[in-house]
């Protein structure tokens, strides 16, 4: 239990999770809808487009997610391989650094930076901490997404691509 419970009150690290993801996956939404990423943007339109989620599936996905990838990564490979390697892994893992597209390796960067960041906050704080920053990451990030693309919403910025 002590791994989850981490090192402060429950509250604190719910507040420092809830803001460290929502604030990484806002910054992570204006990247995807610059126009240099526009084909990073279609790959998640590919994977996610057609699944016709609703906010509550949104919610199960992020919760699931946020505690069984960080359990794993930051809770049993951190300890072994330390933040950065982990957070490094954790990103070719989902495919983000990717040789063959190289605008996706580049967002994939982008993406250890936050890894490394859930990896400080479990560090820090706690793993409910950087379970919460998963979580909220990705509902966030999903539930801007779909919406945007059920709705029609396109950044002026998200025109052809170069």
């Amino acid at each position: 239990m002590d791994l989850v419970m981490g090192k402060y009150p429950i509250w604190i690290q719910g507040v420092a999770g809830l803001g460290f993801g929502t604030i990484a996956a806002l910054l992570a939404t204006q990247i995807i809808n610059a126009k240099f990423f526009a084909s990073v943007k279609e790959f998640f339109a590919d994977i996610f487009g057609g699944l016709h989620l609703n906010i509550l599936d949104i919610a199960y996905l992020s919760i699931c997610a946020g505690i069984g990838e960080e359990l794993f990564f930051r809770g049993a490979l951190q300890p072994w391989l330390g933040i950065w390697l982990t957070a490094l892994i954790f990103i070719a893992v989902h495919g983000y650094l990717n040789p063959r597209n190289w605008r996706m390796s580049v967002y994939g960067v982008a993406m250890v930076v936050v890894s490394a960041g859930l990896g400080y906050l479990y560090q820090f704080l706690g793993m409910f901490s950087a379970m919460v920053a998963h979580a909220s990451f990705d509902f966030v990030l999903l539930y801007i997404f779909i919406r945007n693309e059920s709705t029609g919403i396109q950044d002026s910025k998200t025109s052809t691509e170069d």
